[in-house]
C-alpha cells in the first residue's frame, strides 16, 4: 500500500463493510511495521453522506454505527449532507437538527 509510506490520514468509503474495513486497516498496519513505520502515526478516517445500513433512521441507529465502525479502528468521521433521505440512508439537515447533531456532539473525545 502506497498510503502506509508517507499518508497522515487513511480515508475509507461507506461501500464496505465494518469487518472488511477492520482487515483492511490490519493489512495497513502490516505494511507501516515492513515500513518501520509507527501504524499509530496514521489518522484512521471515514467518510460517508450515505450508507447501506441506514444509520441515519434514528439516534440508536447511528449511536451504533458509529461504535461498530469505531471499534474497526475508524478515528474520525466525516459527513457530507444530501437533500433528502426517505430511507435513512443518508444525512439530511432535517435529520441532523431533530438527532443526529446531539449524537454526533456526545461521540466527540476531546
Amino acid at each position: 500500500m502506497r498510503r502506509s509510506r508517507s499518508a497522515t490520514i487513511v480515508r475509507r468509503r461507506p461501500s464496505r463493510p465494518q469487518f472488511s474495513l477492520r482487515a483492511r486497516n490490519d493489512l495497513l498496519d502490516e505494511h507501516c511495521a515492513d515500513l518501520g513505520r509507527d501504524a499509530a502515526s496514521l489518522e484512521r478516517a471515514y467518510f460517508f453522506g450515505w450508507a447501506i445500513e441506514q444509520p441515519f433512521v434514528s439516534a440508536e441507529s447511528l449511536r451504533d454505527y458509529i461504535g461498530r465502525y469505531g471499534d474497526a479502528g475508524t478515528e474520525r468521521f466525516v459527513f457530507s449532507f444530501a437533500r433528502q433521505s426517505p430511507d435513512g440512508a443518508a444525512l439530511t439537515r432535517e435529520n441532523w437538527e431533530s438527532f443526529a447533531g446531539d449524537v454526533l456532539a456526545s461521540a466527540v473525545s476531546v
